[in-house]
């Protein structure tokens, strides 16, 4: 649901937003599908070893750092277009 509402939000058809970057609007998109995937592979690993499964969800903070981190790493903050 998350992330229908980010792409449909930040979808320049719409005119809801303005100025926001590609990757913005990607990083969110990536963020709101993170936490429904873990689930499904936590559901996945149910299926075949129940007492194992219990340690998936917790991965989902680990993930969202990894992701934070690339995004930073590929677009960093450039000064100018911060303090607009």
């Amino acid at each position: 649901m998350n992330y229908f509402l980010w792409r449909y939000i930040t979808n320049p058809h719409h005119r809801l937003t303005e100025n926001l970057p590609e990757h913005f609007r990607d990083y969110h998109s990536i963020r709101a599908l993170v936490v429904p995937a873990i689930f499904i592979c936590m559901l996945a690993w149910y299926l075949f070893s129940s007492q194992y499964a219990i340690f998936i969800p917790p991965l989902i903070p680990l993930v969202m750092f990894f992701i934070g981190k690339y995004y930073k790493k590929k677009f960093p903050i450039q000064e100018g277009k911060a303090k607009k």
